[in-house]
């Protein structure tokens, strides 16, 4: 026996729309972000985080192995976060690159440059435990990649936002960073490299046992770009080499048992592309 049925325009508009409605909705609401950067810094990122900008959540954490990389994203607004590897089982660095928002149906592109790092051999081997990048016209600090025990990845290349730079190196046993490159430009999926070529290292003098701590001041000014103390009962820091930008210096140095510093006779003369080695004459 068939029976007939019949249904009414109104209550078939209402099927239709639990059929269509949802996926019409998830294609308004659903829309894609495309991350591009240079692919010589993939060995230094360790992931991305999304972050929703509302709430603070990380909504999505990615590893990168793609120089191009296309996720689907809820339409919103969002902040992108990056880690960098650190060496010796450290948690790795992390640093917010920027906002940005996603529209249904449409893809986001963000793409980055890169500061790769061209160092003097003698500089891979010394102290350098950091290096932090600023941004050149507010001054703030992006990124800082630090790792006391081993310089491994400090000097791996890094993904920027297009943009102007500053670049700082921090030492061990020093109080205070050294400003080593300004004004460096970087363009979307271009990679600047940058040298860090010249510098000093102070040769071991005699009384090597009693030297604390030298400075290096440039010339005409008083106050130091660099200041390096010795490390406890360990005095073999001081004559590690150090970058430095081109330029005239004097080297102050303080000796166990003398309250006041001494200057070297001669001028510290540091050209470019040339790691000195210098004889303090103590």
């Amino acid at each position: 026996m068939i029976r007939k049925f019949t249904i009414g325009l109104g209550a078939l508009l209402l099927l239709v729309s639990l059929f269509v409605a949802e996926p019409l909705l998830a294609a308004t609401k659903l829309g894609t972000l495309t991350i591009r950067l240079p692919e010589s810094t993939l060995l230094g990122v360790n992931r991305i985080n999304i972050v929703d900008s509302d709430s603070g959540k990380v909504v999505k954490e990615e590893k990168l192995w793609h120089a191009v990389t296309t996720l689907p994203m809820a339409s919103g607004n969002y902040e992108i976060m990056f880690s960098f590897n650190n060496s010796n089982h450290r948690p790795p660095t992390e640093a917010m690159y920027g906002k940005f928002s996603i529209s249904g149906g449409r893809n986001t592109t963000l793409e980055f440059g890169a500061i790769a790092f061209d160092a003097a051999e003698a500089l891979k081997h010394a102290g350098v435990q950091g290096v932090t990048i600023i941004n050149a016209k507010t001054k703030t600090p992006l990124l800082t990649v630090a790792s006391p025990d081993n310089n491994y990845y400090v000097f791996k290349a890094k993904p920027v936002p297009p943009g102007s730079y500053d670049i700082k190196l921090h030492y061990f046993r020093s109080p205070q960073s050294i400003e080593n490159l300004k004004n460096i430009s970087v363009s979307a999926k271009k990679i600047t490299t940058v040298s860090l070529n010249s510098g000093i290292k102070v040769a071991k003098p005699e009384l090597a046992n009693e030297i604390n701590s030298w400075e290096l001041i440039p010339s005409g000014r008083k106050t130091a770009v660099l200041k390096v103390n010795r490390d406890y009962d360990n005095p073999n820091f001081l004559w590690q080499a150090f970058a430095v930008p081109p330029g005239k210096y004097r080297l102050r140095v303080s000796i166990e048992g003398l309250d006041e510093t001494m200057l070297a006779n001669k001028v510290v003369v540091i050209k470019k592309g040339n790691f000195i080695k210098f004889d303090s004459g103590f």
